[in-house]
Formats: structure tokens, sequence, C-alpha cells
């Protein structure tokens, strides 16, 4: 049974750009997180197309800012 609304959408990736929306983070800084490898990511891309839609897996994030949350105590 979906107890969502059928106006409200859940999802566990966001663009980069509503990702920096709302993160304190910059671009720089979210594809330094990514290319370390401490938070996930997907990119969309068409077969043999050099460009695509990177997504941001939202839980991975929450997860890294908590741990340094917990770091910082």
């Amino acid at each position: 049974m979906n107890t969502s609304s059928p106006n409200t959408i859940t999802s566990e990736w966001m663009s980069v750009q509503n990702t920096v929306k709302a993160y304190p983070l910059g671009r720089t800084t979210l594809f330094d997180l990514v290319r370390r490898g401490c938070i996930k990511s997907a990119v969309l891309r068409s077969p043999g197309s050099l460009k695509g839609r990177r997504l941001i897996h939202k839980p991975s994030l929450d997860a890294y800012l908590l741990k340094l949350a917990d770091e910082a105590i």
C-alpha cells in the first residue's frame, strides 16, 4: 500500500543541481566526494555518448555527513 500522496515524489537520487541547492556543498566539493568514493553517484547517458546526467545518491551523502558529525563530537 502506497501511503504517499500522489503529488509527492520521494527519491534516493538527486541531480547535482538539486543537491547543491539542498546541501551546504558546492559542485567542486560534491564532485570531489564522488571522485574519492565517499558518496555514491550514477551517470545516465545514451550508449556511445560522452556526456550524461550525474545523479547523487542521497542516502550515501546523508550517511557521509552524519559520519563527519559523529567524528566532530
